[in-house]
């Protein structure tokens, strides 16, 4: 294997001349660099390169030569080839240091390019840190050009650069729209993975919640009727006086109205309630739909994220597959939860548990 450092290299070039150099994005390249998880790109070619927080974490497993590096980095490739696996856990080579989960990821170029996550073992609290501020520093690298695409496209499709046709206002329409899909998911990226750390910040708000429940309902109900579903209203709180994250909440219920307006086929209804919650001082929003529903399998997998539940041969429907890991997550940061029901054939019940009353924390 061959050592491809920061600024000196064995190669006679930088981690960033290499990446280009291989055709990685730009956006790859500075989140590899700057992200403070351990990754290691590993080439066809037996070239590897550490970024800064893969080189901290090797210095305290290995030690400090780089010689070592290659050397614990290409045992642990030929045993996980041996086994047949992309995962395994390494021992320091030096009595005391840690041990080390090494994760294979999937093949990320042409040329045969994967890469690597490295992580202590049994640092569950500070994994769930890192994973909050990789998803932070992939967030605000995104955050930039998405906000000057979106600038730009909006003086297009507001004919500030000249008159458009109806394709040229279909087709950026689409791309608009797209372009905030992206912003939304990356942004509840940055929320859950936040809230699995502990590091999600609440804006609570004290105040009638029943109004913006109408209105974001309102909103989704356009959309049930254009896919040919009832959708009922009927028994939302004429007032739900509340101290919670309204946005937070809105979000929640429309990644929840939106999977059941998706997955429900034309013919069929979506309804939506708000009870009393189980607990004293709680309250529950309800999400009942009569589409296909999961079997046990699915239903047991439904909260992993990017997991597709549902049979992408019989249900086309896009989507990242994130919706219910995130929501559960932003209920939990209120100190409530996220409860599934299905039956395969008879639809689906999303109970979204959150308290009243929440202070300021």
């Amino acid at each position: 294997m061959q050592l491809v450092e920061t600024q000196e290299v064995d190669s006679g070039l930088t981690q960033e001349e290499y990446l280009g150099g291989k055709n990685f994005p730009d956006l790859f390249r500075k989140f590899f660099l700057s992200a403070p998880s351990a990754l290691v790109v590993l080439g066809a070619d037996d070239a590897f390169f550490p970024n800064t927080a893969c080189r901290n974490l090797l210095i305290e497993t290995v030690g400090p030569a780089s010689q070592a590096w290659r050397q614990w980095l290409a045992a642990a490739m030929a045993r996980m080839a041996v086994h047949g696996r992309w995962q395994d856990v390494v021992a320091g080579s030096v009595d005391g240091r840690p041990e080390v989960e090494i994760t294979v990821g999937p093949e990320v170029s042409v040329e045969g390019h994967r890469v690597l996550t490295l992580r202590r073992m049994g640092a569950t609290e500070s994994r769930s840190e890192d994973l909050a501020e990789t998803v932070s520093t992939l967030y605000h690298e995104l955050r930039t050009p998405l906000t000057s695409m979106k600038s730009s496209l909006n003086l297009v499709c507001t004919g500030e650069t000249g008159p458009l046709n109806e394709d040229q206002e279909h087709f950026l329409g689409m791309t608009m729209r797209n372009i905030e899909r992206l912003d939304r998911l990356v942004g509840d990226l940055l929320d859950t993975s936040r809230a699995a750390a502990g590091s999600l910040v609440l804006n609570l708000v004290q105040g009638d919640l029943a109004p913006i429940l109408n209105e974001t309902l309102h909103f989704h109900a356009e959309a049930a009727r254009s896919a040919g579903l009832e959708f009922r209203t009927q028994d939302i709180a004429h007032e739900l006086p509340v101290s919670v994250d309204q946005d937070k909440v809105v979000q929640m219920l429309a990644n929840v109205v939106g999977n059941a307006i998706k997955f429900t086929p034309s013919g069929g209804w979506v309804q939506i309630e708000t009870l009393d919650g189980p607990e004293p001082e709680s309250f529950t929003i309800v999400v009942r739909d009569n589409g296909p529903g999961m079997d046990e399998q699915a239903l047991s997998q439904a909260f992993e994220p990017f997991k597709r539940v549902h049979d992408e041969g019989r249900c086309r429907v896009p989507g990242a597959g994130l919706g219910l890991h995130i929501t559960r997550g932003l209920a939990r940061a209120h100190g409530g939860d996220l409860l599934l029901e299905s039956v395969e054939g008879r639809g689906t019940t999303v109970r979204i548990i959150l308290p009243r009353w929440l202070e300021p924390g």
